[in-house]
């Protein structure tokens, strides 16, 4: 499972927030502010470490996602 959270304006968190679980259990972490998912379990640790591409994958994609729920709350500040 991910969870996103897009937020603007609000002082003191981060723009965009990704948490990643498996098996109810936080398995990665992203934000807007520092750019860069960081594992939380060790297998987390090992497979970003051991694939580098993976890392870039999701990387890649956590700014892909960024971006869209930018979009998204861009869109409704034009219609509220």
């Amino acid at each position: 499972k991910f969870f996103f959270c897009q937020t603007s304006g609000v002082q003191n968190i981060p723009e965009f927030v990704v948490v990643g679980l498996v098996d109810g259990v936080q398995k990665s972490y992203y934000d807007s502010n520092t750019g860069r998912p960081e594992p939380k379990t060790e297998w987390m640790k090992k497979l970003m470490k051991d694939d580098p591409q993976h890392l870039e994958w999701y990387t890649d994609r956590s700014f892909h996602t960024q971006d869209l729920f930018k979009g998204y709350i861009d869109n409704l500040r034009k219609r509220f």
